[in-house]
């Protein structure tokens, strides 16, 4: 996740992470793989929590101060929510932000990594559809798929002025 905005932007030495602490299983993960990715690529991480709309403002407000090179927002409920808020923000501080949904990008976002859900139900049908007229168990399912990668990366384009 972090290597795609990493490679967005080659000369990022600090990337400040946005979480949500009240999804704690979520942040912790996210923390975990992003830690073990920067270490690998020399960055510099700085987290900033934000469980309400205020503390999105204050995390911005050190963002002004910290100046990183690029925002990495993790995947919660809570941001999620406030992709608006999130989006404004960090297009006034011009500072290149990925987020957790394709949508967060389509409305204004700069990119997004995250599994496409449209494409999720598609494959559920197609899952559900090797079982059809059959008694089919799990194991049976699963040892006739083909191992596929979980997400696509999305950039949002529009002239530059």
């Amino acid at each position: 996740m972090v290597w795609y905005l990493h490679e967005l932007v080659p000369g990022a030495v600090r990337v400040a992470v946005l979480v949500s602490p009240a999804d704690t299983a979520n942040t912790k993960s996210t923390l975990e793989e992003v830690q073990a990715a920067a270490a690998g690529m020399g960055l510099q991480i700085e987290v900033l929590n934000a469980d309400n709309s205020g503390a999105i403002n204050a995390a911005f407000e050190k963002i002004e101060s910290l100046r990183p090179d690029a925002l990495f927002v993790a995947a919660s409920p809570f941001l999620t929510g406030r992709y608006a808020q999130l989006i404004q923000l960090a297009a006034f501080h011009r500072l290149p932000a990925s987020y957790a949904l394709r949508e967060i990008a389509e409305a204004g976002g700069l990119m997004s990594y995250r599994t496409d859900i449209a494409d999720a139900y598609r494959q559920i049908g197609i899952y559900a559809g090797l079982c059809r007229g059959s008694v089919c168990s799990w194991i049976e399912l699963f040892s006739n798929l083909a191992v596929q990668t979980p997400g696509q990366l999305f950039f949002r384009s529009r002239p530059c002025k």
